[in-house]
C-alpha cells in the first residue's frame, strides 16, 4: 500500500506507527500490540484525534497479543473527548481482528470495517456506546461547568430535551453534593447505549452519601440528603460504589428519555 505524504514513523514496544495526515489522519499499526505497550500509543492516538477530523487506524499489518490490548482504541477516543468531538474508525478488519474487537468490547465504541471507505463513513455515525468525561475542581463553579458540559454532550448525542433537563438537574445535584461534602477533585463521566444513560461523579472522600429522612425536621440549610431526594425522584436508579480512596455516586436513566 502506498503511503504518500507520510508525516512520521514511530515504534512503541514492537508496534510501528506511520501517519499520513491530510484533514483525516491515517495510522498504520504494524507489529504486535501488547497490553503492556499501550500507554504511549494511547497518548499518540489522543493527540491525533484532537488534531484530525477523523483518525483511521489501519490494522492490516497488526497482530494482537490479547483482545484486551485493543482497549487502547476506546481509551484514546475517550481521552480525546469521545464521539463526536473525536472520531475514530478501524479499517482492513479481517475475521480474526473482528473477533478480537468484539471480545475486547472495543467494537461497541469504535467503528470498524474491512473497507477503507466504509470505515471513514462510519466515523460520522454514532457508535453503539458513547462516552464522555470531565475533570472538575472542588469549587462552586464546578456545578455550572458540569451542567454546560453535559447539556452540550447530550445535544450532540441526540438525547431529547425534557429528559435531558432531568439528567442535567441530577448531575447538578451530584456535583454540588460532592463539592460541598467531599471537597476533593471530581470526575464526571456520562455514557449512553441501547440500555441506559449513565452518569457518575467520582470523588476522593470515603464518607458515603446519606439520603435525607423526610420524617426528620429540616436544618434550614441545603443538605446532601436533600439533593439525593431529587436524584431519587428523577433517575431510574442511583447508588454509590465505594473505593479504597473514595467513591462513585451514579445515576441511571432510560436510553431515549
Amino acid at each position: 500500500m502506498q503511503r504518500s505524504g507520510a508525516d512520521h514513523g514511530e515504534t512503541f514496544d514492537g508496534v510501528s506507527v506511520t501517519v499520513d495526515q491530510d484533514g483525516d489522519a491515517v495510522v498504520w499499526l504494524v507489529g504486535r500490540l501488547t497490553v503492556s505497550g499501550s500507554a504511549v500509543l494511547v497518548a499518540t492516538l489522543e493527540r491525533l484525534l484532537r488534531d484530525a477530523d477523523c483518525v483511521l487506524v489501519d490494522v492490516s499489518g497488526l497482530a494482537v497479543e490479547h483482545p484486551a490490548a485493543l482497549g487502547v482504541l476506546p481509551m484514546a477516543l475517550l481521552g480525546a473527548g469521545g464521539w463526536p468531538v473525536a472520531k475514530l474508525a478501524v479499517r482492513h478488519v479481517d475475521g480474526a481482528m473482528r473477533e478480537a474487537l468484539e471480545a475486547s468490547g472495543a467494537d461497541r465504541m469504535v467503528a470498524y470495517a474491512d473497507d477503507p471507505g466504509a470505515a471513514r463513513e462510519l466515523c460520522d455515525q454514532r457508535p453503539a456506546e458513547v462516552r464522555a468525561r470531565q475533570s472538575v475542581p472542588s469549587q462552586p463553579v464546578s456545578a455550572l461547568q458540569s451542567r454546560r458540559f453535559l447539556q452540550a454532550r447530550l445535544e450532540l448525542w441526540g438525547y431529547p430535551g425534557r429528559a435531558a433537563a432531568d439528567v442535567v438537574q441530577v448531575v447538578n445535584e451530584l456535583v454540588t453534593n460532592a463539592v460541598e461534602h467531599a471537597g476533593t477533585p471530581l470526575h464526571l463521566e456520562v455514557s449512553l447505549d441501547e440500555n441506559a444513560l449513565r452518569c457518575s461523579v467520582r470523588d476522593y472522600s470515603t464518607a458515603p452519601p446519606v439520603p435525607e429522612d423526610p420524617g426528620l425536621p429540616g436544618t434550614g440549610a441545603r443538605s446532601a440528603g436533600f439533593g439525593l431526594r431529587v436524584v431519587g425522584r428523577l433517575a431510574r436508579d442511583w447508588g454509590c460504589t465505594p473505593h479504597p480512596d473514595g467513591k462513585t455516586v451514579w445515576a441511571v436513566f432510560d436510553p431515549v428519555g
